[in-house]
């Protein structure tokens, strides 16, 4: 165990399965509405009516009570009734709405446990069922009145595009990014681009066979068993407070959710092309995604829509190290990015596809954005004009040499005060990557191919020291980097 490792604790950052709510002892709000109703027109039909006690209408209450009080697997049997016919649903029509039951639809139904913005304080965070897109969910932060939508998607390759046509899309998505500014209930937007390993769809011949089916066989199950697949995560988080002016319920929550996600993910549609479509994740789909980071061989046990049941756990352990990260049987390590190319070194649009071009190598790259009105973005650049102002006038008192790069902080600080005026606001962004490896090994080399891939772009990566912790959960597709 190296020097700086902080110890092995549990950590599941999982969803745990919420016990039904329950309105009177172990019933729920609807076995208690059901059963005081059939007992209500009991005894109206007793006291009132004179109606016999084995009259029909009350042997039908009764009946109706027998099937309402049972509890089998903390659900009552309409649930269950409810839940399998979703299913059947789901197998005859491929929708995903009815697997939800809509007892629990805008109900907290699980709970995810993952550290807090501040560090190692447990935050829960409530999984939402949503009625609006097809049995999706959201993620509700009650401490900090935050809801955040899920959406994966794929997107048509850039290789072979004219560069009119990425630098088309480049502008498209800046503007896509800066209609957030008209959206003060936006806190943040965040994208992620995906490298993790699939199964190939090789079908090899069984037999014997020839011996070009031979060596079919012999590499579907070597080296093209499994190949990189690449995808796109965007969440969007927004504050109802700040669009309702209010306290919201779990309705206005999930129709504001849904309309924000909605017109920024339109925006996105052209970008995408018909390599798409989005789709906003329901619960399983989210915890497949999260299986993904940690265990190479997740694939195994998702379906094929990269649903993982709720029997399985998405870990159940971690490790931290001064720079590295242990979870489950993967090793982890993030970089921020903490100087970007400027317009002094300009680089072509898809300059980031570099990033996760290895062939072998699973990369998560997160960025974050948070759109800023005019006032904010200008109080928060004066703050860091000031300190870079503070150092050169240090420098100046002890005799040294003017710091490059404080002179060119300074510089870039001028130049988007300057933009924040004309655009009238600005996007507050910050990037991360985040590199896997089955073992220490493997990581240290995949980050060696990393950093010379970058090395001839004006930009640097910082280790995160002792933050690794923070920067897994960033990296988890939750939309929780960028935190405040």
């Amino acid at each position: 165990m190296s020097e700086g490792n902080k110890g092995t604790e549990p950590y599941s950052a999982a969803f745990a399965p919420m016990v039904r709510q329950k309105l009177l002892w172990h019933w729920s709000k609807h076995q208690v509405v059901v059963a005081a109703v059939c007992i209500s027109i009991i005894m109206f039909n007793l006291t009132l009516a004179h109606v016999d006690l084995f009259a029909p209408v009350n042997l039908a209450c009764l009946a109706v009570l027998g099937v309402d009080l049972p509890i089998v697997k903390r659900m009552s049997l309409w649930q269950l009734a409810a839940l399998q016919a979703g299913f059947l649903l789901r197998r005859a029509t491929g929708a995903s709405r009815a697997t939800i039951s809509p007892i629990t639809a805008g109900d907290t139904v699980a709970l995810l446990d993952v550290p807090g913005p501040e560090g190692r304080i447990v935050r829960p965070y409530e999984l939402v069922n949503s009625g609006e897109m097809n049995g999706s969910c959201w993620i509700w932060d009650a401490e900090g009145c935050e809801a955040t939508s899920i959406i994966r998607f794929r997107s048509a390759g850039s290789e072979l595009a004219k560069n009119a046509v990425k630098n088309s899309h480049a502008d498209a998505f800046s503007m896509a990014l800066h209609s957030l500014v008209d959206h003060p209930e936006v806190e943040r937007v965040t994208f992620q681009t995906r490298s993790l390993i699939k199964p190939t769809d090789v079908t090899a011949p069984a037999g014997g066979g020839s011996e070009a089916e031979r060596d079919v066989r012999a590499l579907e199950t070597g080296a093209l068993r499994t190949a990189m697949y690449h995808d796109y995560t965007v969440t969007v988080t927004i504050s109802p407070v700040k669009r309702l002016g209010r306290r919201p319920t779990v309705q206005d929550t999930g129709d504001a959710l849904f309309d924000v996600t909605s017109r920024f993910i339109d925006m996105l549609s052209p970008i995408v092309g018909p390599a798409g479509p989005f789709r906003w994740l329901d619960a399983q789909q989210v915890r497949g995604d999260m299986k993904c980071l940690s265990d190479p061989d997740a694939y195994t046990l998702l379906d094929k829509d990269g649903r993982l049941d709720d029997d399985q756990p998405v870990w159940t352990s971690y490790e931290e190290f001064a720079d590295y990260i242990r979870v489950g049987s993967t090793y982890a390590r993030t970089y921020w990015i903490d100087r970007w190319p400027e317009a002094e070194s300009p680089v072509i649009a898809d300059w980031l596809v570099q990033l996760d071009s290895s062939p072998d190598t699973r990369m998560i790259f997160t960025q974050a954005f948070h759109a800023r009105n005019q006032k904010e973005a200008k109080t928060a650049l004066e703050e860091a004009s000031n300190e870079t102002g503070v150092m050169d006038k240090f420098n100046q008192m002890l005799n040294r040499q003017p710091d490059t790069q404080t002179l060119d902080e300074a510089r870039l600080m001028e130049r988007r005060k300057q933009e924040n005026t004309k655009e009238h606001g600005d996007v507050e962004f910050q990037g991360f990557v985040t590199v896997l490896a089955n073992s220490q090994d493997d990581l240290d080399r995949a980050c060696q191919d990393l950093l010379a891939r970058t090395g001839g772009y004006a930009m640097h990566l910082d280790k995160q020291i002792n933050q690794q912790l923070a920067r897994w959960v960033g990296a988890l597709p939750l939309g929780l980097e960028g935190r405040r």
